[in-house]
């Protein structure tokens, strides 16, 4: 039980396919890891929509984090 505020999730732009790009982001849960890759999507890659597949594939590179 207490163990679950131990766990963040991350992800790396570079895993979805911008091999170039080495942003990264640390959340507490998915909804919020794709919140704020949206949002870099927007800004620095100028993507205004996620289609199924890109959204597929940025949740199959979303991983399990240990906290330190």
């Amino acid at each position: 039980m207490a163990d679950k505020g131990n766990h963040q999730k991350t992800f790396r732009c570079a895993d979805a396919g911008f091999k170039e790009c080495n942003w990264e982001v640390t959340a507490r849960d998915d909804n919020e890891v794709m919140e704020r890759v949206r949002q870099h999507g927007r800004e620095a890659h100028g993507i205004t929509n996620i289609d199924d597949n890109m959204k597929r594939k940025i949740q199959d590179n979303i991983h399990d984090r240990q906290a330190a």
